[in-house]
């Protein structure tokens, strides 16, 4: 794992990664290490050039900014977590230098922010010793640096469908929340692994190359399950939920686990065992995937954040004997599921050759339709967050259960989507996927 944190000059960068690093070794369960970034590039300028880093040309700065990297990745292959210090732009004048490359962006698994005191900053500026200290700068100076540096890095992690931590609690706390943030990875790791031999398995038993995944709450059915479980749990409230996932910027793994740790809080495996036999009564699958299912030859799998407990009995209600299921968001189940590992799952089974076709509804679905080969948007009455991540492509299209249209997606019907999917898994090789596209454009 690698992680960088992120700061202007003096905010203390060095001292809470060696404070992290420490933490991180003090059991035997783990090895962190921590890469000076401005001190290994310009150990890397002696060795290659025999001067500082600061003195040689924008082409020789960037070439020893890729070797920064490859060492980088060779030390993660040692260490579980490598954490490096880094700067995203200097001032210059009135303006700002951006230091931060494409070689940067790309290297990292997490990014953090320390947004120390601009007070603070400016104080230690001007204790430095040597090319270090500053005796000049603001500390109206400094916040508009850490404002410039913020926006740029929190619109970047945007892109990269990844969050920017900002730091900005005593060093404690920064320490606590890295260190947390580093055990939660490990879980999610564990968690895909877990993930990619369960669909492994499913996807080694499929009779097709063609495989079709589905959403299931807001999709199979029309509404959150979720609710209906709550009337049989103790202590839980769909608010709370809402509240849960408001904490982050996305639909991170971590805010799945924080659910997941929610739900089992208040209630044992034997209380979900009974919740979910007594809300399995009340689901009721659309009617269009009943017949889908019926009429359709093809290698389902219901890929859901909801409860695995509830859609197994759902699955055994409709006697729905050829449909997989992968789900979890409890910690008594195997697994947890979530944005990126929908997303995981199509990853594994395009690895395997199989072609991908998938159901969806939410932004949770975002990564599953833009991995899969064509994909199906069910829309209700509700504006949809995840559509502006699927207009305007044509692998999509999508079906609408009330008056509300997408212009920038095709409007299809089940009959259409049942079509193009007996068309393609009649034959179950990629050449008749294309055709279909092709047909769709």
């Amino acid at each position: 794992m690698k992680i960088a944190i992120y700061g202007v000059s003096r905010a203390g960068k060095d001292y809470l990664i060696e404070k992290v690093v420490a933490q991180l070794n003090a059991g035997d369960q783990m090895r962190a290490l921590h890469m000076k970034g401005s001190a290994t590039l310009n150990i890397l300028a002696k060795k290659n050039f025999n001067t500082s880093f600061k003195a040689l040309t924008e082409e020789k700065k960037e070439s020893l900014r890729r070797e920064f990297v490859r060492l980088m990745e060779k030390n993660e292959a040692e260490y579980d977590v490598v954490l490096v210090d880094g700067h995203y732009a200097f001032m210059d004048g009135k303006e700002y230098r951006v230091v931060f490359t494409e070689d940067d962006r790309n290297a990292y698994d997490a990014f953090f922010y320390l947004d120390t005191p601009s007070e603070r900053i400016v104080q230690f500026s001007q204790n430095s010793q040597g090319d270090k200290k500053n005796a000049e700068i603001t500390a109206e100076e400094v916040r508009l640096w850490k404002s410039f540096e913020k926006d740029q890095m929190t619109s970047l992690c945007r892109d990269l469908n990844k969050e920017l931590m900002v730091l900005a609690g005593k060093t404690a706390v920064s320490v606590e929340v890295i260190t947390s943030y580093v055990s939660r990875q490990r879980i999610a790791e564990r968690n895909r692994d877990i993930l990619k031999s369960k669909i492994t398995d499913i996807a080694k038993q499929q009779r097709t190359e063609l495989t079709i995944l589905l959403d299931a709450d807001g999709t199979l059915i029309p509404y959150d399950s979720a609710e209906i479980m709550a009337k049989f749990l103790n202590d839980i409230n769909v608010d709370d939920i809402k509240t849960i996932f408001k904490r982050y910027d996305a639909y991170c793994f971590s805010a799945f686990y924080d659910v997941a740790k929610y739900y089992s809080s208040n209630n044992s495996y034997d209380d979900f065992v009974i919740a979910s036999e007594r809300a399995a009564k009340e689901v009721e699958i659309r009617s269009e995937f009943i017949q889908l299912f019926d009429e359709v030859d093809a290698n389902f799998i219901i890929l859901t954040a909801g409860f695995s407990l509830l859609w197994r009995n759902v699955i055994e209600k409709y006697n729905l004997k050829n449909i997989s299921l992968i789900a979890g968001n409890t910690l008594y189940d195997e697994c947890i599921v979530g944005q990126s590992e929908k997303g995981f799952v199509v990853d594994v089974l395009k690895s395997m050759g199989k072609s991908v076709i998938c159901f969806g509804d939410a932004l949770v679905d975002r990564d599953m339709f833009l991995k899969s080969d064509l994909g199906y948007l069910m829309l209700d009455e509700r504006k949809r967050s995840i559509i502006p991540h699927l207009e305007n492509d044509y692998r999509f299209e999508y079906v609408s259960f009330g008056s509300l249209t997408i212009e920038s997606m095709k409007h299809t019907t089940f009959d259409e989507i049942k079509r193009k999917i007996q068309q393609v898994s009649a034959h179950s090789f990629e050449s008749e996927l294309i055709e279909v596209v092709e047909g769709i454009l």
